[in-house]
């Protein structure tokens, strides 16, 4: 009978799974820090995209758009905790780990 064989992602699946705690553990490190960081420098009404000229933008409450963030990072994380082989779950909480670190550029003027 041919072995089967590992393919490209398989020592990244096993390395997850074997490291899922320590992975977990920066992840929501990192997402609690973002949060931190949002909570004390951004103004009250943010937006989620950077602003330019004659494209309004939709502004939420700094808190909501906070939560959103940390609640797509955090859920994610806990769906790679309890599917560590999953790597689509690890990526997605990677994205929402990166959408908090977004929204604070875009909101501070740097993208202006």
């Amino acid at each position: 009978m041919a072995q089967r064989g590992g393919g490209l992602f398989s020592g990244l699946k096993d390395s997850a799974q074997r490291n899922r705690n320590m992975i977990l553990y920066v992840l929501l490190l990192v997402s609690l820090f973002g949060a931190l960081g949002g909570w004390l420098s951004l103004p009250d009404r943010v937006t989620m995209m950077g602003t330019t000229e004659g494209v309004e933008s939709i502004y939420l409450p700094k808190l909501a758009a906070i939560g959103i963030n940390l609640g797509v990072s955090g859920g994610f994380s806990l769906l790679f905790w309890w599917r560590p082989r999953e790597l689509a779950y690890l990526t997605c909480a990677l994205i929402g780990i990166f959408m908090t670190y977004f929204i604070m550029p875009a909101n501070l003027g740097y993208f202006a």
